[in-house]
């Protein structure tokens, strides 16, 4: 058994033609999650997940609701995502 860590990229659990929807997103998770399952069940795994195209929806929908609530900076936005 080795220690293994995987860096899932925020890229990972979205194709072109996605909608972005959790739906969507948790389709494309478990994809990756069912094709890494060997190493996972051999190994002592660790996943890190980047979140890029999330948190970049995230800050767009807040920039859009900015005339209503006072809009997240980058590292808030990433530490709410990750929570």
């Amino acid at each position: 058994m080795e220690r293994i860590v995987i860096a899932l990229g925020g890229n990972a659990l979205q194709e072109k033609g996605d909608d972005g929807s959790y739906e969507s997103q948790l389709k494309r998770a478990t994809e990756a999650f069912r094709s890494l399952l060997p190493v996972i069940e051999e190994n002592e795994v660790v996943i890190t997940h980047g979140n890029g195209p999330q948190v970049g929806s995230l800050l767009i929908q807040a920039q859009a609701a900015a005339s209503k609530i006072r809009p997240f900076d980058m590292h808030t936005a990433v530490a709410c995502h990750r929570a």
